[in-house]
C-alpha cells in the first residue's frame, strides 16, 4: 500500500502550509506532484478522502466531515479533476497496474528524474517528474529502449515525437508528466 498521508497524520494541504510554507498555486502543484507520482508508481495507492480536492486539518481524534464546498473553488475542482483522470488512467492501463518498472533517467542536480512502466502486451508508459518548483529545461530522455513514433502526453493532453529512441521535454515547476506510447492502429498502449 503506497499513500502520502493517512488518518494518523495531518492533511498534506496541512503539512505543506505549516512545514513547507506553501500555500495557493504552490501548494497545490506540490499536491499534484505528489499524487502523479502515486498514481503511477507500482503497488496499490491509497488516498486519504479529500486529499484528492486539498482538504486541510490537523489529524484529530474526533471525526471531522469534509468541506464539500471546497469544491467550489477552481484550484480545489482542478485538483479533484486532474486526479481523476490519473486515476482514471491507471485504472485502464495494465502498464501502470503491473511490477514492470524501471528509472530510465535521473539528474539530481536538478531534482528530476524519469521511470517507465510496461505490460508484455506492448503497453508502454514513461512518467517525467520534477521534484523542484521551477522549470526543469530540457530533459532529454534516451536508454530506455523507447521506441521511435508518436507518444501521447496525457496530463496536458498533446502528441509528441520518439525519435532515434530519444524523447525531448521539458517539465514546469512541481510537474509530473505521463507519455503513453501510441500503438500502431492509433490506440494508445
Amino acid at each position: 500500500m503506497n499513500y502520502i498521508v493517512s488518518h494518523d497524520h495531518d492533511r498534506l494541504m496541512q503539512q505543506l502550509g505549516d512545514k513547507g510554507h506553501m500555500f495557493g498555486d504552490v501548494a497545490f502543484a506540490r499536491v499534484k506532484l505528489g499524487l502523479g507520482i502515486l498514481a503511477t508508481i507500482p503497488g496499490m495507492p491509497m488516498i486519504w478522502m479529500g486529499q484528492e480536492f486539498g482538504a486541510a486539518s490537523e489529524k484529530s481524534l474526533d471525526p471531522r466531515p469534509l468541506d464539500w464546498s471546497l469544491l467550489e473553488n477552481e484550484q480545489n475542482a482542478g485538483l479533484r479533476e486532474h486526479v481523476k483522470g490519473l486515476f482514471r488512467l491507471r485504472h485502464e492501463n495494465p502498464a501502470l497496474r503491473g511490477d514492470s518498472f524501471e528509472v530510465c533517467f535521473k539528474d539530481p542536480k536538478r531534482k528530476a528524474f524519469a521511470f517507465k512502466r510496461w505490460n508484455g502486451h506492448g503497453g508502454v508508459i514513461v512518467v517525467a517528474v520534477n521534484l523542484r518548483h521551477e522549470p526543469t529545461g530540457e530533459l532529454v530522455l534516451s536508454g530506455c529502449g523507447l521506441e521511435d513514433g508518436v507518444w501521447h502526453e496525457y496530463t496536458s493532453n498533446y502528441d509528441c515525437h520518439v525519435e532515434g529512441g530519444v524523447l525531448k521535454e521539458q517539465l514546469g515547476p512541481s510537474e509530473v508528466k505521463v507519455f503513453i506510447k501510441v500503438g500502431p492502429s492509433g490506440a494508445r498502449g
